[in-house]
């Protein structure tokens, strides 16, 4: 079981709200804030209310994740361009590897269509096959299916809203245990044993903002987490795309008003979204990389591929699935 001293619990609840970091360099390092006394965690800055709480903390407790602090050479550096950073991040799986890559964020609506479920699954698909990491916060809809495209062809990162340790559905465990079986990680900034509140999953998403490179929201009222996470991301300097869809629908009224406030429309493989991945198009599956040209027979798309039939047959229904190639009329294959 791993240990953490129970000053840096007390500090993560009160993440998001003050900034831990500089506190921490005045002191000196991870084990003076730990052994410093009131008086020295007032002295060096932090507020009266916040170091009476630290100087109370007595009881650490263990957590069978991992555990990174804001000190610590391997605390994803992304986060530290946040105004201000978690104390604290507890994780779950391959999580070094998977913020080493600038991924992409898919998030939206919890009772979203079939539609939009279709568009996330997708773009979590295309994300993973061309390299790269698909974020979104593993709730029901369309980051659920955004992960679950992901898991197809490579990696994904749920950032959650509570913490690691909590009590959750079996529809959830389910989901989030797939993303570890599949290579991928879970994250999160609060203490293993705290639950969601209404308030921690509009913080989460600033998480969620700072991990990408970009965010693609894929259907979204008008007033949604969604639309919260593309604020932060407008914030930090990153790009914002939305997917268009009904203008008669509630879950596309939040994108349209994206687009108008000026995010980019994403609707397809060769959109610039993909321009700014760490690996470029040339990452994608071969039978992806010779339908970018244009459409193809099926038999020539074979022939290219030099895949023999039963490979192809795999490969080219995995990808059907995903949504990533479709069928045209007259027997062509094209990127969806």
């Amino acid at each position: 079981m791993v240990e953490l001293h129970p000053r840096w619990i007390e500090a993560a609840r009160f993440s998001g709200r003050w900034s831990f970091g500089p506190l921490v360099e005045v002191l000196g390092g991870a084990e003076a804030f730990e052994q410093a006394t009131l008086p020295q965690l007032i002295e060096a800055g932090a507020p009266v209310r916040i170091a009476e709480s630290l100087n109370k903390a007595v009881s650490g407790g263990s957590s069978e994740a991992g555990f990174t602090r804001v000190c610590d050479p391997d605390y994803p550096a992304r986060l530290l361009g946040l105004p201000k950073p978690p104390p604290v991040i507890w994780w779950r799986g391959d999580l070094r590897s998977c913020v080493r890559v600038q991924g992409l964020a898919v998030v939206g609506a919890r009772a979203c269509t079939g539609y939009g479920r279709k568009l996330a699954y997708r773009l979590g698909s295309l994300e993973a096959a061309s390299g790269g990491v698909l974020i979104s916060g593993a709730a029901r809809g369309i980051d659920r299916a955004a992960h679950q495209g992901a898991q197809e062809f490579g990696r994904t990162v749920a950032v959650l809203g509570g913490g690691l340790g909590t009590s959750m559905s079996s529809t959830q465990r389910k989901s989030l245990d797939d993303i570890l079986n599949a290579g991928g990680a879970l994250m999160s900034e609060f203490p293993p044993a705290q639950s969601p509140t209404r308030w921690s999953f509009p913080q989460r998403n600033r998480l969620v903002a700072a991990l990408c490179r970009a965010v693609v929201v894929v259907e979204a009222t008008k007033r949604s987490g969604a639309a919260i996470t593309a604020a932060f991301a407008r914030d930090l300097g990153r790009d914002v795309y939305a997917v268009p869809g009904r203008i008669d629908s509630p879950t596309s009224q939040g994108c349209h008003r994206l687009i108008a406030e000026g995010a980019r429309v994403t609707v397809r493989i060769t959109d610039p979204i993909w321009e700014r991945s760490l690996k470029s198009l040339e990452a994608l599956p071969l039978v992806l990389r010779l339908l970018m040209s244009g459409p193809l027979s099926c038999s020539e798309l074979q022939r290219r591929s030099q895949m023999d039939s039963e490979e192809f047959r795999k490969a080219l229904g995995r990808y059907e699935f995903s949504g990533l190639v479709e069928r045209l009329p007259g027997a062509q294959l094209s990127l969806a």
